[in-house]
């Protein structure tokens, strides 16, 4: 089954919010802010961690990619590997949720006029490839395994 106009109307808005997230990141703040709810997370903090970074290390010229893209009703999810980073590599997890024009989420699809970054989760990509991190991995699931079972 083929996709309708409209669901690639909303591709290309998660397209554009993600667009604003890499520009925003390569040092334009004000940008930055527009991808954004404002009570969005990243790595559970809020949001204002990666805008103090941001600001902090000022401009870079950082290329990225979306690797994966999932749209479901009012959220999508999208992988986004962004390379050079201030030197920095990072696979980039992006939650977001539609909104209404008010700002606020959305329900009901059709009430919804922009999709907006709600959470992220950001990995250095050599500390995904670490050994220790993938031990650490399993060691979790087991222990979440064996206290399910319990």
């Amino acid at each position: 089954m083929g996709r309708t106009t409209k669901q690639y109307k909303e591709i290309e808005k998660v397209k554009e919010t993600i667009q604003k997230y890499i520009d925003g990141a390569n040092g334009d703040l004000k940008v930055l802010k527009e991808a954004y709810n404002e009570k969005a997370l990243i790595n559970g903090a809020p949001i204002e961690a990666l805008f103090r970074s941001v600001e902090h290390y000022g401009e870079t010229h950082a290329t990225a990619r979306i690797d994966y893209l999932d749209i479901s009703g009012i959220a999508g999810v999208a992988k986004v590997i962004v390379e050079d980073w201030h030197g920095q590599d990072y696979v980039e997890y992006l939650q977001l949720l539609k909104e209404t024009a008010a700002g606020r989420s959305s329900r009901k699809r059709s009430t919804a006029t922009s999709m907006r970054l709600s959470s992220e989760a950001a990995f250095p990509i050599a500390f995904l490839k670490k050994p220790q991190f993938l031990s650490n991995i399993r060691r979790n699931h087991h222990e979440r395994q064996r206290s399910i079972g319990s």
